[in-house]
């Protein structure tokens, strides 16, 4: 009897191994999964968007640097998924991280259009897509057959339900919708602020950076200005640095930002882009946190005082305003 019990709790032993075993590999294979995943964490403009330039960007930004050829799996549709498909060229960026899309012609004014990204599109080691992360936070929408119209479902024709197009999940992508402006008077957009408005536990040594959909002209970062604390507060010395193609503008402070504050972005109204066209905050720019600035905003020298630095040539909006705020926080 001693022996049976021994021999019984010899295999329990080794049955539990086993199982802890065989559950921690699929614990570390499906955080390895989540892990490897590629992620799509920018589209300009996001699901939604209206009175966007038809001449504006169409970007996608992923967190893993993605194989040639996936482009193949992406288009730009006039009106919904059923629409046709917008002609255009794709290009990547050096890192093979952005995906940039220019049509042959301006979109057209004051229609839906419908980017598309197709499910099956890999980074350059082969590992698929993680749309959840932040795809339906930028308006996207899972796309399944019966929106691909009339060539979808049973009927079955439809060239974005082909080799390469499907989702793990079955869906067959996501889909990120926006209407052009009716205005055909061209505007810039701002399209990213790192970072953005209301953000806290930010790194004091991180960039500080403004991305714009056209190539803007040297000079208006004069009319840029980091604040320690409120509108109110001292300027943050530092430097301001064009991307190559002057769409990037990234500030670098002399010294580290100080530790636990509030530090205020100002993007003045009245910079331009280097064919002379003006700022356009509203596509992008409240929902990136920001806020606009009016003469109460900046302090003491703002109102009847009027000698806030601020409120000189340049910064005025067309709107009346001096620009837009976005203010955040350092850690601890």
């Amino acid at each position: 009897m001693r022996s049976l019990s021994i021999r019984t709790l010899s295999l329990t032993i080794i049955a539990g191994v086993f199982a802890a075993s065989a559950a921690c590999s699929d614990e570390t294979q499906s955080a390895g999964t989540r892990t490897e995943e590629a992620a799509l964490v920018r589209v300009t403009p996001q699901g939604g968007s209206t009175n966007v330039d038809p001449n504006a960007r169409i970007q996608m930004e992923f967190d893993h640097p993605m194989v040639d050829g996936v482009e193949a799996l992406c288009a730009v549709h006039l009106g919904g998924l059923d629409g046709e498909e917008v002609p255009g060229a794709w290009e990547w960026s050096e890192d093979h991280h952005v995906l940039t899309f220019t049509p042959h012609d301006s979109l057209q004014l004051d229609r839906e259009h419908t980017l598309h990204v197709g499910g099956g599109i890999t980074d350059r080691h082969g590992h698929g897509m993680d749309f959840d992360q932040h795809g339906l936070d930028m308006g996207g929408h899972w796309v399944d057959e019966e929106m691909l119209g009339e060539h979808g479902g049973m009927m079955g024709g439809h060239s974005h339900m082909g080799d390469g197009w499907q989702h793990h999940s079955g869906y067959y992508g996501m889909a990120f919708s926006f209407r052009t402006t009716a205005d055909s008077a061209p505007k810039v957009a701002l399209l990213r602020v790192s970072p953005e408005g209301g953000s806290t536990n930010v790194d004091p040594n991180e960039r500080i950076q403004l991305e714009f959909d056209h190539p803007m002209v040297d000079g208006v970062e004069a009319l840029c200005a980091v604040h320690l604390g409120g509108l109110d507060g001292e300027e943050v010395p530092g430097a301001w640095e064009w991307s190559e193609d002057h769409h990037v503008l990234t500030f670098t402070p002399h010294d580290s930002l100080q530790l636990h504050r509030e530090h205020t972005l100002h993007v003045g109204g009245g910079i331009i882009d280097a064919d002379g066209h003006h700022m356009d905050f509203d596509q992008h720019g409240l929902d990136m946190g920001g806020h606009w600035v009016d003469e109460e905003m900046l302090g003491q020298h703002g109102g009847m005082m009027g000698g806030h630095s601020h409120m000189g040539d340049g910064w005025q909006h067309h709107n009346g305003t001096y620009g837009m705020a976005f203010p955040f926080w350092t850690a601890p």
